[in-house]
């Protein structure tokens, strides 16, 4: 509950009391200054906020009057492990025993007072499941509209879904690294069998039959699956060690997890690495099995054409075996079918772009007819004189490139979302119960430490009595199912209501359409979250009880918020026609210039106006800003590991056929072409191989980085680092062909 906390010889200044009883509390541990203050054995005895402590000089010993009592500060408090790092209390909190409340004669008709009751279950094979049982039996016996009931599970919502968010790139990520180690695989494994083909006939000669060639390559492909499975395996224990330290340091809580080595993970790690090395490689196999015996006195075998149900084959497989693996680690198979579906749309809209855009070179070959143009014209005609092996190439290439565009534009969406809640963007200082009288000379005293103008709301206290005429009150829980009563228990809590003409920077609307200023009509603009949790919808009649008088409005609109903005938002906004006469208080947000300023406004703001309550968020917030910074360091970090590891299996990739393109510029060196001209031949080949690349890239990432944004339930932006990414990957073929200089001028004819 908040009081106030009277320091002999200062202005008394508002509170957050927490009273604990024994044995608080069940998990981790309260950290103070001096360590043995946890223990808290005088029951006159209390523990402050690190706040209190510096801006008030309490010390340790100090004596404080709260209510009818005087207790001893027995530490500084540091940290509650039951409060997360992203709330705040509407002011510096105060940690008593709970033997110390009678003393303070605080509890009494009409305090505004929240209890709780801990409860600690014995422990079982499924916490969580078992805790979220007994909450359902709870609600169905107890039946009170008033009451919370809360599992483990289910707090701190906020934090949660951040770390859900955040957990889901972190599957992205180990997903499109494992799509371009396919990717890197199926173009090295095609290369290596494509120049065994002549072995392959040799050993069909032999008396092998086509069965067991593939089998022989089978293996072969096996092996390298095993070994990459065990390399990872060794690189997932040294990640998880990292990952597990980063946590402790976020969180700050000491995690009682093992990492010791889990027999299902080590097997579904070599399991996927298995049958990924298998089934991206099926076609080529199938292919190597068909090469006859004869094929062992002539060229023909040498390109090793799959035919058209092998590779669907393939892809079938390859999409498979990625969900299979989402699905077992998201433990989701909406998460699953969705990455699966995402790359096979994109896998589809890649092919579809580079089919069109070689036809399109096709077509332009006549164009190509001066003298000038022959290094030009040479590239195209080696793009279309063999199209199946060119197609396969670009859109290896493609589809490595793509993804790693849309992986940065999903990093850049989320970390956008994450940012919104830094420190550094957001007001530090709100003042509550502030009189419309009053709002002349406080805006006067905050613009003096305010970084920018202030932003004053009104706030007025309702309940909510009907919803389309029904009264809200009264419903009979033990009739309810679980999301009804939570429906109900909803409806019937106490609202902060504003009125106001425009939306503020945190919010937009998603449906319907905000009213202009000036409006008289009875409009309500509700959050869609709450209007989708309490069964609100478009065109709902709700009528408020202000303070005895009832105040109607229809819903016309639907916003979504950005909570952490820490902007004065609420659930339902009217027009000032509708509320503005009502009992009312302002609360204003701001940021200070310099914090060393605040206690100066607290003294001005006390002499001016006593009533006025000054809530800091400061510590809060300095929180936040550290929880993200950690957690862009990590998605950064892993982006640009995914990044760097797509592209050296994008420069493996790109360097496919690179004997054939020696044994062609041997041949123009044969027909009288010098290396300059020569340069210039493969330059422009690998150009056209680029160009195509990053035209087909370009669009399936943005499309794909558009899904991906929706897939972590973040909002879109277009990042300019996913194409500057996109182009870079797309300028490896013309990388590998400078590099590739000295080979060349070694040819001789």
């Amino acid at each position: 509950f908040a009081s106030m906390l009277k320091v002999d010889g200062l202005t008394p200044f508002l509170v957050s009391v927490k009273a604990a009883a024994p044995g608080y509390p069940f998990y981790g541990r309260l950290e103070t200054d001096p360590p043995s203050a946890a223990a808290l054995s005088d029951p006159m005895s209390c523990l402050v906020d690190p706040e209190i402590a510096a801006r008030r000089q309490v010390r340790v010993g100090s004596v404080v009057a709260l209510g009818g009592a005087r207790l001893r500060v027995a530490g500084v408090l540091l940290r509650e492990p039951d409060r997360s790092l992203f709330s705040f209390n509407m002011a510096p909190r105060v940690l008593v025993p709970a033997a110390a409340l009678d003393k303070t004669g605080l509890l009494r008709f009409g305090s505004r007072i929240r209890h709780a009751e801990l409860l600690a279950l014995p422990p079982g094979p499924d916490p969580e499941r078992e805790a979220r049982a007994l909450k359902d039996e709870l609600e169905r016996t107890l039946g009170d509209p008033y009451l919370t009931v809360t599992a483990y599970g289910e707090a701190q919502p906020s934090v949660r879904e951040t770390l859900r968010r955040v957990s889901s790139y972190f599957l992205l990520v180990a997903l499109v690294g494992l799509t371009l180690g396919c990717v890197g695989m199926a173009a090295s494994v095609s290369l290596f069998l494509r120049r065994q083909a002549d072995s392959a006939a040799v050993l069909r000669c032999m008396g092998l039959t086509g069965r067991e060639v593939a089998r022989v390559y089978g293996a072969l492909c096996l092996a390298a699956g095993v070994q990459g499975g065990v390399l990872g395996l060794l690189a997932g224990g040294l990640l998880s060690a990292w990952g597990l330290s980063l946590a402790r340091e976020l969180l700050r809580f000491d995690f009682p997890v093992s990492l010791a080595p889990q027999p299902a993970s080590l097997a579904r790690a070599l399991g996927a690495a298995c049958v990924l090395a298998l089934g991206v490689n099926a076609a080529k196999l199938r292919a190597a099995a068909r090469v006859p015996p004869a094929a062992a006195l002539r060229e023909s075998a040498a390109d090793l054409p799959p035919s058209r149900a092998a590779t669907i084959l393939t892809l079938l497989l390859g999409l498979g075996a990625l969900f299979l693996y989402a699905w077992s680690q998201g433990e989701s198979p909406e998460v699953a079918r969705g990455f699966a579906l995402s790359l096979a749309a994109a896998s589809g809209a890649l092919a579809l772009l580079l089919v069109l855009l070689l036809r399109a070179l096709g077509a332009a070959r006549p164009l190509l007819a001066a003298p000038e143009a022959f290094a030009l014209r040479h590239a195209v005609l080696g793009l279309s004189r063999r199209p199946g092996r060119t197609l396969t190439f670009l859109f290896t290439l493609s589809l490595g490139v793509s993804l790693l565009g849309a992986l940065q534009t999903a990093h850049h969406c989320l970390s956008r979302e994450i940012l919104s809640g830094r420190a550094q963007n957001v007001p530090d200082l709100f003042l509550i119960d502030v009189q419309k009288s009053q709002r002349p000379a406080v805006e006067t005293l905050v613009r003096g430490v305010a970084s920018a103008e202030p932003e004053f709301a009104p706030l007025i206290r309702a309940r909510l009595s009907e919803v389309n005429g029904a009264a809200v009150a009264g419903a009979d829980m033990s009739t309810l199912n679980m999301e009804e009563r939570s429906r109900q228990r909803l409806r019937t809590r106490e609202y902060n209501l504003t009125y106001k003409d425009a939306l503020n920077a945190s919010e937009k609307v998603v449906a319907g359409a905000f009213w202009k200023p000036g409006a008289e009509a009875a409009q309500a603009s509700v959050e869609e979250g709450f209007a989708r949790r309490a069964g609100i919808k478009l065109g709902d009649r709700l009528t408020f009880d202000v303070q005895g008088r009832p105040v109607e409005g229809t819903v016309t609109s639907l916003r979504e918020v950005s909570w952490m903005s820490m902007k004065p938002n609420f659930f339902v906004v009217m027009p000032p026609a509708a509320l503005g006469a009502a009992p009312q208080t302002l609360i204003a947000s701001f940021r200070v210039r310099e914090p060393r300023k605040t206690a100066l406004l607290e003294e001005a703001l006390a002499k001016a106006a006593p009533n006025v309550s000054v809530i800091d968020v400061g510590q809060v917030l300095a929180n936040v800003s550290r929880v993200t910074d950690t957690l862009l360091k990590a998605l950064t970090v892993l982006a640009w590991f995914c990044v760097g590891a797509g592209l050296l299996v994008l420069a493996g990739t790109a360097a496919m056929g690179r004997a054939e393109r020696l044994e062609e510029t041997a041949i123009l060196r044969a027909l009288g072409l010098d290396s300059r001209a020569i340069a210039r031949t493969e330059l422009a080949s690998m150009g056209v191989v680029s160009l195509c690349a990053f035209a087909a890239s370009a669009l399936v990432s943005t499309a794909l980085g558009w899904e991906l944004a929706r897939w972590l339930e973040v909002d879109y932006s277009f990042d300019p680092k996913a194409l500057a990414i996109t182009a870079l990957a797309s300028l490896l073929p013309i990388l590998l062909a400078a590099g590739q200089r000295r080979a060349r001028a070694q040819l001789r004819t």
